[in-house]
């Protein structure tokens, strides 16, 4: 009993499908060469790295107390954006959702705003801001402040246009305020979810505000920065550790907290 052959649709699909692959693993290779990855000598990297780590070690700990200075300058600056971030990416957000705008046409340069917002990394928004306003942590927190309200805003408004329509139309039927519609149909709703953005938003500003300081927008990163221009490896390995420790522990009291607060509203 032979196969029957396979109708003309199936086959131009197999075949298309075949030339992307073909396409993506070409513009794959053609990019590993161009970086010069596929001629990279494992065991030279290893022993270049580590060569690296016999100069690190050990950590010199008498510039611990500059270097904390630094991380709370971090840590400074990532609530700072946070806070303000959320205060002014939420309320847009209602602007920027199809279910809450006050017309289609608001709604879409909001999310036009947002879209350009995001296009913009935060090494390149700090440059701006330390170029207009100088060194500090100021021009950082202004930076991730701006980038942090464009993702927020996002999220928040995905968020709005979830929720389901029938506590809207509950409270509806009662008021036509709409900012008492916002506050007990939709936001109880979407509390969960906003928090957890909130939180996933400071963890990202808590990593970008250690490397927006090599632009000179303050916090840790311009002294790890400083420590890897002087080859001091052994300040280096400090400022790396403490970021680590930083970052581990803020993470893992995120995740504490998210817990707890999940845990009052369920």
């Amino acid at each position: 009993m032979s196969i029957p052959p396979l109708p003309i649709a199936l086959k131009r699909q197999r075949a298309i499908k075949k030339w992307i692959f073909i396409a993506v693993a070409s513009i794959a290779t053609l990019s590993l060469l161009k970086t010069g990855f596929l001629n990279l000598k494992p065991l030279t990297v290893l022993s270049d790295i580590a060569s690296l780590f016999k100069e690190a070690f050990p950590p010199k700990l008498d510039v611990a107390p500059k270097l904390l200075e630094g991380a709370f300058e971090t840590i400074v600056m990532a609530i700072s954006a946070s806070a303000l971030s959320f205060i002014i990416a939420l309320p847009l957000s209602f602007l920027a959702a199809r279910n809450t705008s006050l017309h289609p046409a608001i709604a879409y340069a909001m999310r036009s705003i947002f879209s350009a917002i995001r296009s913009i990394p935060e090494l390149i928004m700090a440059i701006l801001f330390v170029a207009a306003i100088g060194f500090g942590m100021l021009p950082g927190v202004i930076a991730l402040s701006i980038i942090s309200v464009g993702m927020l805003g996002r999220f928040f408004y995905e968020s709005i246009e979830r929720v389901k329509p029938g506590s809207i139309d509950a409270v509806r039927a009662s008021t036509d305020n709409r900012l008492q519609i916002i506050m007990y149909g939709i936001l109880p709703q979407i509390f969960r979810e906003i928090f957890d953005y909130a939180l996933y938003r400071f963890d990202c500003n808590l990593r970008a505000s250690t490397y927006i300081g090599i632009v000179g927008a303050g916090g840790i990163g311009f002294q790890v920065m400083l420590s890897l221009r002087l080859m001091q490896y052994q300040e280096l390995l400090t400022g790396i550790i403490l970021i680590f420790t930083m970052i581990a522990f803020f993470e893992a009291m995120g995740k504490i907290t998210r817990r707890r607060v999940i845990s009052e509203i369920s």
